[in-house]
């Protein structure tokens, strides 16, 4: 009887290895997911923030005024209303 009790234990040890790896490997595939899609999302932000640091850096170069100019008051209106005429 006691070696039917082990066979029979050791069976449901098996049976529950199986279904804990089973589970593992489905939180593995699913962890593995969701960290791909946070990685693309990521991705997606880097490159937004350095989209607009490049166009928050062009405004600025827009938008300079030239010091050396003979009436640098009137050049920052121009670049203001005109960004290309006051350069």
């Amino acid at each position: 009887m006691a070696a039917q009790e082990r066979a029979s234990l050791a069976g449901e040890t098996r049976a529950a290895s199986e279904e804990t790896r089973e589970a593992s490997q489905l939180a593995c595939t699913h962890l593995q997911a969701t960290l791909e899609s946070v990685n693309r999302k990521l991705a997606e932000r880097t490159r937004l923030m350095q989209y607009r640091e490049d166009q928050w850096r062009q405004e600025i170069v827009d938008y300079q005024v030239d010091l050396d100019s003979p009436c640098p008051k009137l050049s920052a209106i121009l670049v203001i209303i005109f960004p290309t005429v006051g350069h």
